[in-house]
C-alpha cells in the first residue's frame, strides 16, 4: 500500500512530482506576466490615440471658430473703451493691439431667425505662453467698463499668422492688405512641429 503523499514526492498515476509542479507554476508566471505586460501596452495605446484624437479635435474645433469669426467679418468700426475709433478689422502688423493679440474683428453669424440680422460681436485672438485665447464683448461700442467674456481655446502653440488675399487681374490670389481682401490664410503651428493651414473666404467676398 501506497502511503498518502508519494505521488507528489516520486510521481505515479494520477499524480505530479513537485519539480513538474514548480515548472508549471514558473511557465504560469511567464504567461501571467506576458498577457499583463501586453494589456499595458494596449492600455498605454489606446491613452496615446485617445490623447492624439482629442488634440486633434481641439485643433480642428480653433480653427472653426476662428474661420467662422473671419468668414463672418463685419465692416462695422467701433469705438473703444476710451471712445477712440477703431477700424473694423485690426492685425498685429498694424499696431495698435495688446500684448500678444493678433486680431480684433467685428463678426457676425447670420441668424436666419433673427429679422434684425447677423448678431455682432468684437471679438479678438490672443497668444500668450503658448495659449490661444478668444475673447468676445457684449457690446461693440465699449464703456470704461466693459470687460470681455475670454476662453482659452487651445494651448501648445508656437505660431498663429494670417495672411490676406486679393484677385489680381487675372482672377488669382495674391498677398495683400486685411483692407478689400477676399480672403485670408490661416497658418498654426504647433509647439511639436505641426502646422496646419485653413484658407477662409469671406463671406460676401467678390
Amino acid at each position: 500500500m501506497r502511503r498518502p503523499g508519494a505521488a507528489w514526492g516520486r510521481g505515479g498515476p494520477g499524480g505530479f512530482t513537485l519539480l513538474e509542479m514548480v515548472v508549471a507554476i514558473a511557465v504560469f508566471a511567464l504567461i501571467a506576466a506576458a498577457g499583463y505586460a501586453a494589456l499595458g501596452r494596449g492600455a498605454d495605446l489606446y491613452a496615446h490615440l485617445t490623447a492624439r484624437s482629442d488634440r486633434s479635435l481641439a485643433v480642428q474645433g480653433t480653427l472653426d471658430r476662428l474661420a467662422r469669426d473671419l468668414r463672418y467679418r463685419v465692416e462695422r468700426p467701433v469705438r473703444d473703451e476710451y471712445g477712440q475709433a477703431r477700424a473694423a478689422l485690426e492685425t498685429a502688423d498694424g499696431g495698435g493691439l495688446g500684448a500678444g493679440e493678433l486680431l480684433r474683428l467685428t463678426t457676425g453669424l447670420p441668424d436666419p431667425l433673427d429679422p434684425r440680422g447677423a448678431r455682432l460681436q468684437r471679438v479678438a485672438w490672443r497668444l500668450e505662453a503658448g495659449g490661444l485665447y478668444r475673447a468676445a464683448w457684449e457690446v461693440l461700442d465699449r464703456a470704461p467698463d466693459s470687460r470681455p467674456r475670454e476662453r482659452l481655446w487651445l494651448e501648445g502653440v508656437a505660431e498663429l499668422s494670417l495672411r490676406f488675399l486679393s484677385r489680381d487681374r487675372d482672377g488669382g490670389p495674391v498677398a495683400g492688405q486685411a483692407a478689400g481682401a477676399g480672403a485670408v490664410e490661416i497658418l498654426l503651428v504647433l509647439a511639436d512641429g505641426r502646422r496646419y493651414r485653413r484658407l477662409v473666404e469671406f463671406a460676401g467676398a467678390p
